[in-house]
Protein backbone atom coordinates (compact mmCIF):
# COMPACT_ATOMS: atom_id res chain seq x y z
CA UNK A 1 0.00 0.00 0.00
CA UNK A 2 1.16 3.36 -0.80
CA UNK A 3 2.66 5.65 1.98
CA UNK A 4 1.62 8.92 0.15
CA UNK A 5 -0.33 11.25 1.72
CA UNK A 6 -0.74 11.66 5.58
CA UNK A 7 -3.57 9.37 7.32
CA UNK A 8 -5.21 10.24 10.65
CA UNK A 9 -5.19 7.33 12.73
CA UNK A 10 -2.73 4.66 14.53
CA UNK A 11 0.34 3.42 11.96
CA UNK A 12 1.58 -0.07 12.07
CA UNK A 13 4.64 1.18 14.15
CA UNK A 14 2.20 2.78 16.81
CA UNK A 15 0.27 -0.65 17.41
CA UNK A 16 3.38 -2.23 18.12
CA UNK A 17 4.71 -0.25 20.76
CA UNK A 18 1.16 -0.19 22.40
CA UNK A 19 1.83 -4.32 21.70
CA UNK A 20 5.03 -4.26 23.32
CA UNK A 21 4.39 -2.30 26.42
CA UNK A 22 1.03 -4.08 27.38
CA UNK A 23 3.10 -7.02 27.06
CA UNK A 24 6.13 -5.70 28.86
CA UNK A 25 3.60 -4.70 31.85
CA UNK A 26 2.12 -8.22 32.26
CA UNK A 27 5.33 -9.95 32.24
CA UNK A 28 6.18 -7.87 35.30
CA UNK A 29 3.04 -8.81 37.18
CA UNK A 30 3.77 -12.17 36.30
CA UNK A 31 7.21 -12.57 37.24
CA UNK A 32 6.98 -10.53 40.45
CA UNK A 33 4.02 -11.46 41.80
CA UNK A 34 4.99 -11.81 45.49
CA UNK A 35 6.13 -8.61 45.50
CA UNK A 36 3.28 -6.59 43.90
CA UNK A 37 -0.21 -5.78 45.72
CA UNK A 38 -2.72 -7.87 44.74
CA UNK A 39 -5.41 -4.91 43.25
CA UNK A 40 -1.71 -3.85 41.06
CA UNK A 41 -0.67 -7.27 39.77
CA UNK A 42 -4.70 -8.03 38.54
CA UNK A 43 -4.00 -4.36 37.01
CA UNK A 44 -1.11 -4.68 35.51
CA UNK A 45 -2.33 -8.65 33.84
CA UNK A 46 -5.99 -6.83 32.44
CA UNK A 47 -3.92 -4.18 30.69
CA UNK A 48 -1.88 -7.23 29.38
CA UNK A 49 -4.02 -8.73 28.03
CA UNK A 50 -4.13 -6.13 25.09
CA UNK A 51 -0.92 -7.06 23.36
CA UNK A 52 -2.04 -10.77 21.92
CA UNK A 53 -4.70 -9.79 19.68
CA UNK A 54 -2.37 -6.55 18.58
CA UNK A 55 0.25 -8.85 17.85
CA UNK A 56 -1.81 -11.72 16.23
CA UNK A 57 -3.46 -8.74 14.27
CA UNK A 58 -0.33 -7.17 13.38
CA UNK A 59 1.28 -10.29 12.22
CA UNK A 60 -2.26 -10.84 9.06
CA UNK A 61 -1.53 -6.99 8.22
CA UNK A 62 2.61 -7.88 8.10
CA UNK A 63 1.94 -10.71 5.96
CA UNK A 64 -0.34 -8.39 3.80
CA UNK A 65 2.36 -6.11 2.87
CA UNK A 66 5.99 -7.39 3.52
CA UNK A 67 7.89 -8.32 0.13
CA UNK A 68 9.15 -11.77 1.28
CA UNK A 69 7.07 -14.45 2.84
CA UNK A 70 10.10 -16.24 3.28
CA UNK A 71 12.12 -13.76 5.27
CA UNK A 72 9.13 -13.26 7.46
CA UNK A 73 8.57 -16.64 8.49
CA UNK A 74 12.47 -17.03 9.00
CA UNK A 75 13.00 -14.02 11.27
CA UNK A 76 9.74 -15.12 13.70
CA UNK A 77 11.12 -19.10 13.52
CA UNK A 78 14.70 -17.60 13.87
CA UNK A 79 13.67 -15.76 17.15
CA UNK A 80 11.09 -18.35 18.26
CA UNK A 81 14.14 -20.38 18.72
CA UNK A 82 16.46 -17.89 20.86
CA UNK A 83 13.20 -16.96 22.67
CA UNK A 84 12.17 -20.33 24.15
CA UNK A 85 15.19 -20.86 26.93
CA UNK A 86 14.75 -17.30 28.53
CA UNK A 87 10.80 -17.88 28.24
CA UNK A 88 10.84 -21.31 29.81
CA UNK A 89 12.96 -19.69 32.50
CA UNK A 90 10.81 -16.98 33.36
CA UNK A 91 7.72 -18.51 33.46
CA UNK A 92 8.66 -21.42 34.98
CA UNK A 93 10.14 -19.19 38.36
CA UNK A 94 8.04 -19.15 41.61
CA UNK A 95 5.24 -20.03 40.13
CA UNK A 96 6.57 -23.43 38.67
CA UNK A 97 4.32 -23.21 35.76
CA UNK A 98 4.76 -22.43 32.25
CA UNK A 99 2.82 -21.70 29.12
CA UNK A 100 4.90 -24.16 27.16
CA UNK A 101 6.49 -22.56 23.98
CA UNK A 102 6.54 -18.58 23.33
CA UNK A 103 4.31 -16.72 22.01
CA UNK A 104 6.67 -16.63 18.87
CA UNK A 105 5.89 -20.14 18.20
CA UNK A 106 2.09 -19.27 18.46
CA UNK A 107 3.02 -16.21 15.99
CA UNK A 108 5.21 -18.64 13.30
CA UNK A 109 2.79 -21.46 13.00
CA UNK A 110 -0.09 -18.79 12.54
CA UNK A 111 2.29 -17.16 9.57
CA UNK A 112 3.25 -20.83 8.18
CA UNK A 113 -0.39 -21.48 7.74
CA UNK A 114 -0.84 -18.37 5.97
CA UNK A 115 1.76 -17.93 3.77
CA UNK A 116 1.67 -21.68 2.33
CA UNK A 117 -2.00 -20.71 2.00
CA UNK A 118 -1.16 -17.68 -0.30
CA UNK A 119 1.32 -19.40 -2.12
CA UNK A 120 -0.88 -22.40 -3.06
CA UNK A 121 -3.75 -20.13 -3.44
CA UNK A 122 -1.83 -18.27 -6.16
CA UNK A 123 -0.25 -21.57 -7.60
CA UNK A 124 -3.95 -22.60 -8.15
CA UNK A 125 -5.09 -19.12 -9.99
CA UNK A 126 -1.94 -19.49 -12.28
CA UNK A 127 -2.85 -23.53 -13.45
CA UNK A 128 -6.32 -22.47 -13.11
CA UNK A 129 -7.62 -25.31 -10.68
CA UNK A 130 -10.79 -22.72 -9.32
CA UNK A 131 -10.96 -22.14 -5.64
CA UNK A 132 -12.39 -25.67 -4.09
CA UNK A 133 -8.17 -27.11 -3.84
CA UNK A 134 -7.13 -23.66 -2.53
CA UNK A 135 -10.26 -23.84 0.32
CA UNK A 136 -9.11 -27.75 0.92
CA UNK A 137 -5.84 -26.82 1.23
CA UNK A 138 -6.38 -23.76 4.20
CA UNK A 139 -8.47 -26.33 6.24
CA UNK A 140 -5.97 -29.13 6.05
CA UNK A 141 -2.54 -26.84 7.24
CA UNK A 142 -5.30 -24.96 9.73
CA UNK A 143 -6.04 -28.35 11.25
CA UNK A 144 -2.35 -29.72 10.90
CA UNK A 145 -1.33 -26.21 12.58
CA UNK A 146 -3.93 -26.36 15.42
CA UNK A 147 -2.48 -29.90 16.28
CA UNK A 148 1.19 -29.02 16.16
CA UNK A 149 0.21 -26.02 18.91
CA UNK A 150 -1.68 -28.52 21.02
CA UNK A 151 1.35 -30.85 20.80
CA UNK A 152 4.18 -28.37 21.79
CA UNK A 153 2.04 -26.25 23.99
CA UNK A 154 2.75 -23.32 22.65
CA UNK A 155 1.19 -19.84 24.25
CA UNK A 156 -2.34 -19.65 24.14
CA UNK A 157 -1.82 -23.28 22.02
CA UNK A 158 -5.12 -23.72 19.56
CA UNK A 159 -6.54 -20.60 20.48
CA UNK A 160 -3.87 -18.61 19.58
CA UNK A 161 -3.41 -19.95 16.87
CA UNK A 162 -6.96 -19.82 16.06
CA UNK A 163 -7.35 -16.08 16.31
CA UNK A 164 -4.52 -16.02 13.84
CA UNK A 165 -6.52 -17.50 11.63
CA UNK A 166 -9.77 -16.11 12.25
CA UNK A 167 -8.48 -12.53 11.59
CA UNK A 168 -7.45 -13.49 8.24
CA UNK A 169 -10.53 -15.11 7.20
CA UNK A 170 -12.67 -11.98 8.09
CA UNK A 171 -10.02 -9.50 6.42
CA UNK A 172 -10.55 -11.55 3.72
CA UNK A 173 -13.87 -11.69 3.54
CA UNK A 174 -14.20 -7.47 3.37
CA UNK A 175 -12.15 -7.69 0.37
CA UNK A 176 -14.38 -10.32 -1.81
CA UNK A 177 -17.70 -9.00 -0.67
CA UNK A 178 -19.59 -7.04 -3.35
CA UNK A 179 -19.11 -3.91 -1.44
CA UNK A 180 -16.32 -1.78 -2.42
CA UNK A 181 -15.14 1.01 -0.47
CA UNK A 182 -11.82 1.84 -2.86
CA UNK A 183 -7.92 1.39 -1.19
CA UNK A 184 -7.99 4.37 0.97
CA UNK A 185 -10.79 2.49 2.75
CA UNK A 186 -10.09 -0.94 2.47
CA UNK A 187 -7.96 -0.73 5.92
CA UNK A 188 -10.56 0.71 8.27
CA UNK A 189 -12.79 -2.21 6.65
CA UNK A 190 -10.30 -4.83 7.65
CA UNK A 191 -9.92 -3.52 11.57
CA UNK A 192 -13.23 -3.71 12.07
CA UNK A 193 -13.46 -7.44 10.34
CA UNK A 194 -10.51 -7.95 12.72
CA UNK A 195 -11.89 -6.27 15.62
CA UNK A 196 -15.07 -8.73 15.20
CA UNK A 197 -13.05 -11.74 15.34
CA UNK A 198 -11.30 -10.67 18.74
CA UNK A 199 -14.46 -10.15 19.89
CA UNK A 200 -15.71 -13.04 19.34
CA UNK A 201 -12.44 -14.98 20.36
CA UNK A 202 -12.40 -13.10 23.16
CA UNK A 203 -16.03 -14.36 24.52
CA UNK A 204 -15.21 -18.37 22.65
CA UNK A 205 -12.14 -18.19 24.15
CA UNK A 206 -13.52 -16.94 28.28
CA UNK A 207 -16.46 -19.52 27.82
CA UNK A 208 -14.44 -22.31 26.94
CA UNK A 209 -11.56 -21.39 29.62
CA UNK A 210 -14.21 -20.59 32.57
CA UNK A 211 -12.46 -17.59 32.99
CA UNK A 212 -13.18 -13.68 32.38
CA UNK A 213 -9.64 -12.71 32.16
CA UNK A 214 -8.93 -12.94 28.31
CA UNK A 215 -11.97 -10.18 28.28
CA UNK A 216 -9.94 -7.68 29.52
CA UNK A 217 -8.44 -8.15 25.59
CA UNK A 218 -11.53 -5.93 23.85
CA UNK A 219 -9.43 -3.03 24.96
CA UNK A 220 -7.10 -3.80 22.30
CA UNK A 221 -10.24 -2.99 19.51
CA UNK A 222 -9.45 0.67 19.92
CA UNK A 223 -6.32 0.53 18.44
CA UNK A 224 -7.01 -1.74 15.82
CA UNK A 225 -10.26 0.24 14.80
CA UNK A 226 -7.82 3.11 14.97
CA UNK A 227 -5.19 1.48 12.50
CA UNK A 228 -4.78 3.91 9.26
CA UNK A 229 -3.48 1.03 7.07
CA UNK A 230 0.72 2.69 7.12
CA UNK A 231 3.56 1.06 8.29
CA UNK A 232 4.49 4.47 9.94
CA UNK A 233 7.58 6.00 10.60
CA UNK A 234 10.00 3.64 12.47
CA UNK A 235 12.21 5.69 15.30
CA UNK A 236 13.72 2.33 16.58
CA UNK A 237 14.62 -0.03 13.79
CA UNK A 238 12.94 -3.12 12.81
CA UNK A 239 14.75 -5.68 14.50
CA UNK A 240 14.38 -4.27 17.34
CA UNK A 241 10.48 -5.22 17.95
CA UNK A 242 12.17 -9.29 16.95
CA UNK A 243 15.16 -8.55 19.59
CA UNK A 244 12.85 -7.39 22.62
CA UNK A 245 11.10 -10.08 23.39
CA UNK A 246 14.33 -12.68 24.66
CA UNK A 247 16.05 -9.56 25.61
CA UNK A 248 13.25 -7.83 28.16
CA UNK A 249 12.67 -11.69 29.35
CA UNK A 250 16.66 -11.72 29.86
CA UNK A 251 16.49 -8.65 32.37
CA UNK A 252 13.12 -10.43 34.15
CA UNK A 253 15.09 -12.84 34.74
CA UNK A 254 18.35 -10.78 35.75
CA UNK A 255 16.29 -9.03 38.04
CA UNK A 256 14.59 -12.21 39.57
CA UNK A 257 17.70 -13.51 40.39
CA UNK A 258 18.55 -9.75 41.92
CA UNK A 259 15.53 -10.11 44.37
CA UNK A 260 15.49 -13.20 45.56
CA UNK A 261 12.25 -14.86 44.35
CA UNK A 262 11.81 -18.06 44.52
CA UNK A 263 12.68 -20.18 41.41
Amino acid sequence: MSNTGIRHGLSGYTLKLIAVVTMLIDHIAYCFYPLLDRGLYHAMRHVGRIAFPLFCFLLVEGLRHTRSRLKYLRNLAVFALISELPSDLAFRSWQNRGAGMSIFATLTLGLLVLAAAEAFEAECRKRDYGAVPAVLFFLAASCAAIGVAELLHVEYRKWGVGLILMIALSERLTEILPVRTGERALPLWHSIAASAAVLVWLAAYDLAAHRLIESYGVASLAPILLYNGERGSYRLPKWFFYVFYPAHLCVLLLAIYLSNLPE
